[in-house]
């Protein structure tokens, strides 16, 4: 007889932390060494197949509400690869980041993801594995196979049932915000993007300091389920997991900073573009006005000579990694380069001291303060009278 996994060890210690079982099994898409952090798929992976074992006694949700939380996962994993893909792209180490297409197929040796619901639903030996873990689980993603070669993987995810539970764990997956939070963080692990640290993320320069939630925190699942019994949500959102590289807009334009920027009522908004990662030269951003129309016009760049920028605070922290075996056959470089590695998505991290060249008008160059996180870009410009709020953004994703 199968043991039963309950949800009440989630009160006291709740860990979903990476382990090695016998054989190729690994789970949470982890912190071990070799491949264990890669992707479940890359590029030669462009359709997943996927299945759904539900067991209806221990399991509230529906077959179809899982597939709608699925969709609502993807979509926010779509979005967060979408806005990162400004990395390094002519580097041999760029691993592309992109989001296969999920096709539902059914249960069978081959598919590439199972969606187990459920304890009744595990078979015997994915019951055995759940059980080995040093605590027992609310959710967990465990890759049962991995092909160097074709550097394709397959597995499971499992989400434990919410049936014959106390009154506060009775049904908890009829919720789509909670079940939907759970999918998306066993998600990311399969898509390559570990446990981050703190459970929620704040910002600098905002008045209100809002927090949103860490999704890939390791605590995530525990706290989606326990939400109403230890009375809070998630009201405030969810913290994008990488940077946006690309481009980030602010409409509010205070009359001080049109004032800073000698700008005309005409724009509508200010929008601020990056450059890429792996530029050489002394320009870390361009600033841009937008009209209402949106035309835009470029306004100048934020600049430091090449001194300075040996002084400035910043980091890169990389997230998706890929390790590769020297017999794969999905990515092809050049003889005379060994690449053992690839790396996609990140987390930029700066806080620089920089000047504002501009190209629309004959005018010194001006101090600026350049403050950037995976959540907020704000941006302070100098004067006698001290730093005036020039630009502001934040990148609050909403609550499922």
């Amino acid at each position: 007889m199968i043991k039963s996994i309950s949800l009440l060890a989630l009160l006291s210690n709740l860990m979903i932390a990476t382990m090695a079982f016998a054989g190729p099994w690994i789970s949470s898409g982890g912190d071990l060494v070799g491949d264990t952090r890669n992707p479940w798929f890359v590029v030669n992976s462009p359709v997943v197949t996927y299945c759904i074992k539900a067991d209806a006694k221990s399991f509230s949700a529906s077959s179809s509400a899982v597939k709608v939380a699925l969709e609502k996962s993807l979509a926010f994993w779509r979005g967060e690869f979408q806005e990162n893909e400004n990395y390094t792209k002519e580097s041999l180490n760029h691993l592309p980041l992109s989001i296969p297409k999920f096709v539902e197929i059914a249960c069978d040796s081959q598919v590439d993801l199972k969606l187990i619901l459920g304890e009744g639903a595990l078979s015997k030996e994915e019951a055995l594995y759940v059980q080995s873990r040093r605590t027992e689980v609310v959710a967990l993603t465990v890759r049962t196979d991995y092909d160097s070669v074709t550097l394709k993987g397959r597995g499971f995810l499992y989400i434990a049932g919410d049936l014959n539970k106390p009154a506060w764990l009775e049904k908890v997956w009829t919720n789509d915000s909670r079940l939907t939070t759970v999918i998306a963080h066993e998600l990311g692990h399969i898509l390559g993007i570990p446990h981050q640290s703190g459970d929620y993320a704040t910002m600098t320069g905002i008045p209100e300091n809002p927090a949103a939630l860490n999704l890939m925190a390791e605590s995530t699942p525990q706290a989606a389920v326990l939400k109403n019994k230890i009375g809070y949500g998630f009201v405030q959102g969810i913290a994008p997991i990488l940077s946006n590289l690309k481009s980030q807009e602010s409409c509010e334009i205070s009359a001080a900073t049109r004032q800073w920027l000698n700008i005309a009522e005409a724009t509508h908004c200010l929008r601020v573009v990056l450059s890429p990662i792996n530029t050489d030269g002394e320009i870390f951003a361009s600033l841009y006005a937008v009209e209402e129309n949106g035309n835009s016009r470029l306004l100048g760049h934020f600049v430091a000579d090449m001194l300075s920028r040996t002084l400035l605070n910043y980091k890169f922290d990389v997230i998706t990694q890929l390790v590769l075996n020297k017999d794969q056959k999905v990515f092809t470089f050049p003889a005379a380069n060994q690449v053992d590695f690839m790396t996609g998505g990140v987390q930029l991290f700066a806080n620089m001291n920089l000047k504002l060249s501009r190209v629309d008008q004959p005018v010194p160059d001006r101090s600026v303060i350049l403050t950037v996180s995976p959540l907020q870009m704000v941006i302070l410009g100098g004067s006698e009278y001290g730093f005036t709020t020039l630009f502001s953004s934040h990148r609050i994703r909403p609550s499922f």
